[in-house]
């Protein structure tokens, strides 16, 4: 019976010691369990706070190379603005040189335009003209013929009238016949008239004073008569 009681108390503590207070180490262990939570929890809020500030940080340089670039750009546009400026003047200046140069050889052209035809010129007495080409080969009436096939026609004692029709005849700028008729721009520049015909072309050319004339006759684009005479 005493033993029975015994074990009875014993059983009794036993039961008493199961249902009180947790063990120590199960404390120790619910901490430490809080602690490494409070610590994960703090780490996480000190991640979000850098990832937070890198992210402005990379905005920050983001806004600055956009400001950058769109710097550069308007520099680049303002200096091609600058640059296609400077050229355009440029051209503009070449321009006006050409022009100028152009209008002062014009200019050059029809004040020394000369109007002699094989070293002579319309008006010129005839015995000038004589002492020029030499005595003509064939005379007929009014109308001399001279070694180098030139034919001068005469009306009171002047030469009114001298025509080439072989190339062995230049004018002072250089052209005879059986050159091409685009020469006569080079030689005297845009003719002062233009009569076309259906088989061939005349292009005339005046005397500054008005008072002679030259004309080239042009058949299919080559130089085939040239007559130069006194503007009656």
């Amino acid at each position: 019976m005493k033993k029975t009681l015994a074990l009875l108390v014993f059983a009794a503590m036993i039961f008493s010691a199961g249902c009180g207070q947790t063990p120590k180490p199960v404390e120790d262990t619910k901490e430490n369990a809080n602690a490494a939570v409070e610590k994960v929890e703090q780490k996480v809020d000190e991640t979000k706070k850098d990832a937070a500030n890198k992210v402005d940080e990379m905005k920050k340089d983001a806004g600055a190379a956009a400001d950058d670039a769109a710097a550069k750009v308007d520099e680049t546009a303002d200096k091609m603005k600058q640059d296609a400026e400077n050229a355009a003047n440029k051209v503009n200046d070449k321009v006006n040189e050409i022009a100028s140069g152009a209008a002062n050889k014009i200019g050059e052209m029809k004040t020394t335009r000369d109007i002699s035809l094989g070293g002579i010129m319309p008006g010129i007495a005839v015995e000038t003209a004589k002492s020029t080409l030499s005595n003509p080969v064939e005379t007929n009436g009014d109308t001399l013929r001279f070694k180098n096939g030139l034919v001068v026609e005469v009306e009171n004692d002047k030469v009114e009238k001298i025509t080439a029709k072989t190339d062995d005849v230049k004018t002072a700028a250089g052209i005879s016949v059986g050159m091409s008729e685009y020469s006569l721009n080079n030689a005297y520049g845009r003719a002062d008239d233009v009569d076309v015909s259906r088989d061939k072309v005349e292009y005339t050319y005046y005397s500054d004073d008005k008072k002679s004339k030259i004309e080239f006759e042009s058949v299919g684009g080559v130089i085939t008569e040239i007559v130069a005479e006194l503007n009656d």
